[in-house]
């Protein structure tokens, strides 16, 4: 155990407590939330972030107000490497923050810190080392020229700007990514930091939460107007019980609420740092107006989401990997840890810590229109749907979980931003942390830092140079695929070639069924507007046109459910197979795309609907092939099949790129 001297954390507290009062007697407030918020930050950003103690103290606690001169004397840490614990001790107050793989820290409030530690799940472990594929699906960046018509020279000192500590306050721009078209074109990290280390992001996990939300509608499990499932609103005649998601997202419940951060007593420290269970803490507010009339900004209410969201699952480990297995693993965001409170229910107001290029990949996602690889993740409409202003947000500032920048209606000149156009949207958190994404721009920027006055740093500013020194590419293209699977060489496989599983978990079994429950959304979305002759077109030299493509994939996933059924209702049947060639020659390969579109997912729908009820011995369940001589299992047909879907949307979505549709 190592045990370090230190002044604590409580500059979100300082204006309300003069130096001299705590000096001689800390209120308990301070030293509990203060003593909180320290185990916390530094817990997460040693076990998660990798950083030094050292660092921490030279830049989150450095002593920049009076109060933390004052506090330093009173506080002292203790880190215990073997028990991956940190302990933080203020006056007689004693916080711990746990760390779990994939779960990062948790204070350990209401619970001895060695339960905390045996509440784990399977999550997989953070590999630091670059994924060899192209960007986004991987790491590595193109060698090539930057595109016509970008100022590199300019970009890269629009960025180099946000990192000036020349003011009289220190900004302490962390790390800054600039995604362009699909392509990192430009990022730059200060000293101690790089491209592999996780950073918190604070209340930009609200956006993810929004994600986490629509992927539930996807799966059918909610809607956005229905009520959300909060227990303690179930009581006869309680108003609460009628919140949907929807007014909740928009932040406008009408639950009582304030959004201090200065008062150590208030809402948002108590629940951060002080209780063990911060969707509950939220949920406990009485409701002070009628929803859907007031918008009032609430972290309390996202974690009533969080908590919402916990209902949806019968166990408490699905709930934990949902996030990683639904949307982190799907996208790309490996470094990503959603960490959840001593109930285990998620603090997704706060607590979120991914690279400045996974925080990239999700606004890509975003940008896609949440599609990703030709898989839809989000559902569709949902993009457009959290963008729109909700009708209680004064001047068009927020969406469902989204910062917006519409303006008043029909006067889009009085936006929040008149710098930058309408269409962006913005993810923002504590001390100036931010996710812009620009879709009529094609531009995604990510800047993380530790800027403890926000007016120090002006954000809108640096996304407006970069933007300034981008040209804007066509406006007409709706699908962007580039986004999803650059710099690929052999356009008959796009997402590369099937590579066959050696080793099957539950956790891939149940990613291949999304994938196959996605495609209908996802083909219907890469054809949607598409005129007869753009149907018409070969998807390649020689390749099956749009409209065939379309028709095989109705063909073939028809044959791949019956034979599901074959192999689950006979011993090793025989099947008959069939040449794709010729039937995609046949007469019905040209009628239009909507038959088979309703024919895809009708199959689909009953086809997840028997996966999803099998148990694993089932899926060791086989059918022989005449014509390969060989037996295949169900594993070998899901995974083949949710490649052979991502296959072919590709091949649509990689056309209208090329082709600018």
């Amino acid at each position: 155990m190592r045990t370090f001297l230190w002044a604590a954390g409580v500059a979100a507290f300082a204006p309300l407590v003069p130096a001299q009062s705590v000096a001689a007697s800390p209120p308990i407030a301070l030293l509990e939330t203060g003593a909180g918020y320290a185990a916390k930050v530094i817990g997460s950003a040693v076990f998660v972030s990798g950083r030094s103690v050292a660092s921490v103290l030279a830049e989150e606690f450095a002593p920049d107000t009076p109060i933390e001169a004052a506090l330093r004397p009173l506080l002292r840490v203790e880190v215990d490497e073997a028990a991956r614990a940190l302990t933080v001790h203020a006056g007689g107050v004693q916080r711990t923050a746990v760390f779990r793989p994939g779960l990062g820290c948790t204070l350990a409030l209401g619970i001895e810190p060695e339960d905390l530690a045996r509440q784990t799940v399977p999550l997989p472990a953070y590999d630091r080392a670059p994924d060899p594929r192209p960007w986004p699906a991987g790491d590595a960046l193109p060698h090539e020229p930057w595109p016509e018509g970008v100022d590199a020279k300019a970009l890269r000192a629009a960025v180099d700007d946000a990192f000036a500590d020349d003011g009289p306050r220190p900004v302490r721009t962390r790390a800054v990514v600039v995604v362009f078209d699909g392509r990192l074109l430009y990022e730059r990290y200060a000293e101690g930091f790089d491209a592999t280390m996780p950073l918190p992001g604070w209340s930009m996990a609200k956006s993810v939460v929004g994600a986490l939300v629509g992927i539930r509608v996807r799966q059918g499990v909610i809607a956005l107007d229905d009520p959300v499932p909060i227990a303690a609103w179930k009581g006869e005649g309680d108003p609460r019980a009628a919140l949907t998601w929807r007014v909740l997202l928009q932040m406008s419940s009408g639950l009582a609420w304030q959004e201090s951060y200065v008062d150590p007593a208030g809402d948002v420290p108590r629940m951060l740092f002080a209780e063990p269970a911060a969707g509950d803490f939220a949920a406990a507010r009485p409701l002070q107006v009628e929803p859907g009339t007031r918008y009032r900004y609430s972290s309390g209410t996202t974690n009533v989401l969080c908590r919402a969201l916990r209902a949806t699952f019968e166990e408490g480990a699905d709930y934990l990997t949902f996030p990683s297995r639904e949307l982190f693993a799907r996208i790309g965001m490996r470094s990503a840890v959603l960490e959840p409170d001593a109930s285990g229910v998620f603090v997704g107001s706060s607590f979120l810590l991914a690279t400045a290029r996974d925080w990239a990949r999700f606004g890509l996602l975003y940008l896609g229109d949440g599609v990703w690889q030709g898989e839809r993740i989000l559902p569709e409409g949902f993009v457009e749907e959290s963008t729109t202003p909700a009708p209680a947000a004064p001047r068009g500032r927020y969406g469902l979980h989204w910062w917006l920048n519409a303006g008043p209606p029909g006067h889009p000149e009085q936006r929040a931003a008149p710098g930058l156009p309408a269409d962006m949207f913005a993810a923002n958190g504590f001390q100036g942390q931010t996710l812009v994404v620009i879709p009529s721009r094609r531009l995604v920027v990510v800047r993380l830092g530790c800027t403890k006055n926000e007016r120090d740093f002006d954000a809108h500013a640096m996304v407006a140079a970069s933007s300034r020194r981008c040209r804007e590419p066509r406006a007409s293209r709706a699908f962007p695929s580039r986004l999803m699977h650059p710099m690929q060489t052999d356009p008959r496989y796009p997402i590369g070639p099937f590579d066959p599983p050696t080793t099957v978990t539950p956790e891939l079994r149940a990613g291949w069924i999304d994938a196959i429950r996605a495609t209908p959304d996802a083909l219907r979305a890469s054809v949607a507007g598409l005129s007869d002759a753009q149907l018409d077109t070969p998807y390649r030299d020689g390749g099956w046109t749009v409209r065939q493509v379309v028709h095989h994939l109705a063909d073939s996933h028809l044959h791949a459910y019956c034979r599901t059924k074959y192999a689950l209702t006979e011993e090793r049947p025989a099947v008959k197979a069939y040449d794709e060639n010729t039937w995609a020659a046949l007469p019905d390969s040209s009628l239009p795309v909507a038959p088979s579109l309703a024919l895809l997912g009708g199959v689909h729908e009953r086809w997840v609907a028997v996966l999803a009820s099998l148990r694993a011995e089932d899926f060791a369940r086989a059918w022989f092939h005449p014509e390969r001589g060989k037996t295949f299992d169900l594993d070998f047909l899901l995974a083949l099949y949710a490649w052979h879907g991502r296959h072919h949307v590709a091949h649509v979505t990689e056309l209208r790129a090329r082709r600018g549709w």
